[in-house]
C-alpha cells in the first residue's frame, strides 16, 4: 500500500507546531486541527470515528460544565479527556477545567497540551492538587508514552500512573527520582512497542477506485448514489458518515505535499483542487488561497462526482492505484438496486 507512513503523522504535528509557534498568534482551534489530531492519528486513534473520539464532549448531567475539547471513548463511555490550549497560553490555566471535567464526568485520566508540552493528569491522585503525574514534550524520546492514551493500551496507562505516582511520593533527591522515572518510562515504552501497524492488504472484499468508476460507467450508475459505509484511504479504514472525513484526509496529504498547513473552512463537505475539474458548476465550489495557490472547495456534489474528485486528488498527490479502496459489497448493492 502507498500513502503516508504512520510515523509521518507525528512529523507533520511537529512541523505544524513549529509553524504555529512562528506565527505567535495561534488559536486553540489551530492547535487542535494541525497538531493534536495528527498526534492522535499517530497514536492509532481514528479521529473520524465517533465511537472512538468525540469533540467538544459535554457531560449530560452537568449543564454548567464546559465541554472537553476531545474525549477518547471505549464501549460508549469516555475514558480519557483532552484539553488543548493555544501555543502561547499558560498550560496551567486549563488544569482546573480539565480536573473538574474528569471529576464530574467520572473520567480518571486526562491530558492538557499547548502542542509542545503534554501533561498527563490522574484525577484520582488526590495527594497532588494539580493531579499531574507525568510531563513530556512532543519532540522528546518519551513521546511514545502518548500511545498509552489509545484504548488498547489503557490498562498500561493505569499501571504506569500507579508506578510513577509511587516514585513521586518517595523521599528521594530530585536526581535519583528522575533516574527512577526515566527507567519506568523506558520500561513502558518497551511494553507499548515501537512497531508501526502494518497496512491491510487488498483482499477480495475491496475494490480500487479506478475499477469502481469503470464499473459504474459500464452499468450507467452515476447519479443519486447512496454513500458507502466505509472507505480505505492510505491503509486506514474509515467510516463515511460524512464525506468530510474522506476529504480531510486528502487535504492533509496535500498540505504535506506543498509543505504548508491548511486551515479548513467552516463547511461540512469539502474537497481540494488545484483547479475546478470539468463538469462542475461554478455554484458548487468556492476558492481558498493557500501559499499563493488557489484551491477549490467543492460542495453539494452527487456521489459519482465526489468519487471523480477523489480520483483527481489521488492523481495530484501521485498516490498508487490501491491507495483508495471501497468495499465490493457496496458496488454489488448498487448494481442489484439499479
Amino acid at each position: 500500500m502507498g500513502g503516508p507512513h504512520v510515523r509521518d503523522y507525528l512529523e507533520t504535528a511537529i512541523r505544524n507546531l513549529r509553524y504555529l509557534r512562528e506565527q505567535n498568534a495561534s488559536s486553540e482551534q489551530d492547535l487542535k486541527r494541525l497538531v493534536v489530531e495528527p498526534v492522535l492519528l499517530w497514536i492509532g486513534i481514528d479521529v473520524y470515528d465517533p465511537a472512538v473520539l468525540r469533540e467538544e464532549f459535554k457531560i449530560p448531567q452537568v449543564k454548567a460544565l464546559t465541554r472537553a475539547d476531545y474525549v477518547i471513548m471505549k464501549d460508549g463511555k469516555p475514558i480519557f479527556a483532552i484539553e488543548a490550549k493555544g501555543t502561547e497560553e499558560n498550560i496551567e490555566d486549563g488544569l482546573k477545567q480539565l480536573i473538574d471535567y474528569c471529576n464530574y464526568g467520572n473520567v480518571r485520566f486526562g491530558v492538557i497540551t499547548n502542542g509542545k508540552d503534554w501533561w498527563l493528569v490522574d484525577e484520582q491522585w488526590k495527594q497532588n492538587p494539580q493531579r499531574v503525574f507525568f510531563k513530556l514534550s512532543l519532540d522528546s524520546e518519551r513521546v511514545s508514552l502518548l500511545k498509552l492514551l489509545s484504548p488498547q493500551n489503557f490498562h498500561l496507562l493505569e499501571e504506569f500512573a500507579q508506578n510513577v505516582e509511587k516514585i513521586l511520593q518517595l523521599d528521594l533527591t530530585p536526581t535519583l527520582k528522575e533516574k527512577f522515572l526515566d527507567t519506568t518510562a523506558k520500561e513502558y515504552i518497551e511494553k507499548i512497542g515501537t512497531k508501526e501497524p502494518s497496512p491491510p492488504s487488498i483482499t477480495e472484499g475491496w475494490i480500487d477506485l479506478d475499477r469502481l468508476l469503470q464499473l459504474m460507467k459500464e452499468k450507467n450508475i452515476r447519479k443519486f448514489i447512496k454513500c458507502p459505509e466505509k472507505v480505505m484511504i492510505n491503509s486506514k479504514v474509515m467510516s463515511v458518515e460524512s464525506w468530510t472525513q474522506v476529504y480531510r484526509e486528502f487535504v492533509i496529504a496535500y498540505a504535506e505535499k506543498i509543505k504548508e498547513p491548511i486551515k479548513f473552512p467552516r463547511t461540512q463537505n469539502l474537497i481540494c483542487f488545484d483547479h475546478p475539474p470539468s463538469g462542475v458548476y461554478p455554484l458548487d465550489y468556492s476558492r481558498l488561497q493557500v501559499k499563493g495557490k488557489t484551491l477549490f472547495l467543492l460542495t453539494r456534489l452527487d456521489t459519482y462526482t465526489k468519487l471523480r474528485a477523489i480520483k483527481y486528488l489521488q492523481q495530484v498527490l501521485q498516490l498508487p492505484r490501491d491507495s483508495v479502496l471501497f468495499p465490493k459489497e457496496w458496488f454489488e448493492e448498487l448494481v442489484s438496486s439499479n
